[in-house]
């Protein structure tokens, strides 16, 4: 018996991945159809983060690409559409000045459920939201060997191929950095997901929002750019924006909460709300309109005279129970009996 133990002892299973179950079994709600965009722009700041760029050079883009345009030729600029109406939205394209796919971030990228970056809230499974609404993703990146050597590597990403053998070249005097196509968005996550440039910017920020309102928040410069149209969520910050941040903490069960109190104009058509982040971005959004005695229109107060009033919730507890897609939390929404009380629940949460 203990022979055979240690015979088995050294032997290592290797267990094999499905990435068409893996896509299948992952879910994004048809109503999230913007959550893979999103996601790509979160590695984005991340790996600006990673290349310690100064704050005035740290640049995020996103181009909407429609119908009538090219995706995207990495050797050609992209053509333009004339000044007739806005067609429908095909694909993305995500340029970031960020550290690039390195060694380590590549060989993080094929592996499914990596702890690489754990530590900022990675799950290791955004890359396969990307294949949920988009069936076709490309990639080219720029990075710098620890000589200093420039290396571009380009590859694809989809269901019937996996990620596609990488083409490694050197390259001089290139701008560091990833661009990221996701293209042809899948028709039933298009349909439900906003048209026009002005609201997918607006729904960017809400999701990147604790970029900028963290303690000592520095967030790179992101644009929006669609045909002519450049919208920096910097701009539409600023406009909602009436007053500094405040913060503060408390305790539940022995679970640490931090709260993030925010002052909105009320031309920002948001109405009073509470998020829940996990992982440096808002989750869920619960409204509490009228769910407070007298919370039915705008406060006021002589600081900044109208405003809507948000919170946004973070703890240590939220990122151990967002579920892996960021949809939603693994919480029960009614608190659990009494010989179980050291569990909370949504509602004691809210």
């Amino acid at each position: 018996m203990n022979a055979t133990l240690g015979k088995w002892g050294n032997y290592k299973m290797t267990i094999e991945t499905n990435l068409h179950g893996r896509v299948r079994n992952t879910k994004l709600p048809f109503s999230n159809g913007l959550l893979p965009l999103f996601e790509a722009v979160a590695n984005s700041i991340h790996a600006i983060e990673e290349a310690n760029l100064p704050t005035h050079e740290q640049q995020i883009t996103v181009e909407i690409i429609r119908e009538g345009q090219a995706t995207m030729d990495f050797n050609q600029k992209h053509k333009r559409p004339g000044p007739e109406a806005k067609s429908e939205i095909k694909a993305f394209i995500v340029t970031d000045n960020g550290i690039g796919f390195n060694d380590s971030n590549m060989k993080s990228f094929q592996t499914l459920d990596t702890d690489y970056k754990v530590e900022k809230g990675g799950r290791g499974v955004g890359r396969l939201l990307w294949l949920k609404a988009f069936n076709n993703v490309k990639i080219e990146s720029v990075y710098k060997l620890e000589n200093g050597q420039q290396k571009k590597r380009t590859f694809s990403f989809n269901v019937k191929e996996g990620v596609t053998e990488p083409i490694v070249i050197d390259t001089n005097n290139s701008p560091q950095g990833s661009v990221v196509l996701l293209d042809q968005f899948e028709k039933r996550y298009r349909d439900t997901s906003p048209k026009t440039a002005s609201i997918i910017a607006r729904d960017l920020l809400e999701h990147c929002l604790w970029y900028f309102i963290r303690p000592d928040a520095v967030a790179p410069s992101i644009k929006v750019v669609d045909d002519g149209e450049v919208i920096p969520l910097a701009d539409i910050f600023n406009e909602q924006m009436l007053a500094d941040t405040s913060q503060e903490s408390f305790t539940l069960k022995d679970y640490k909460f931090d709260l993030i109190h925010v002052k909105l104009s009320p031309s920002s058509t948001r109405v009073h709300s509470v998020g829940f982040c996990a992982a440096n971005r808002v989750v869920t959004r619960e409204s509490i309109k009228g769910k407070l005695p007298g919370l039915y229109g705008d406060l006021h107060d002589k600081e900044t005279g109208y405003f809507v009033y948000e919170a946004y919730v973070s703890s240590p507890l939220l990122d151990e129970l967002v579920r892996p897609e960021r949809t939603g939390f693994d919480i029960d929404k009614e608190p659990l009996p009494l010989l179980s009380s050291n569990e909370l629940s949504q509602k004691e949460i809210s």
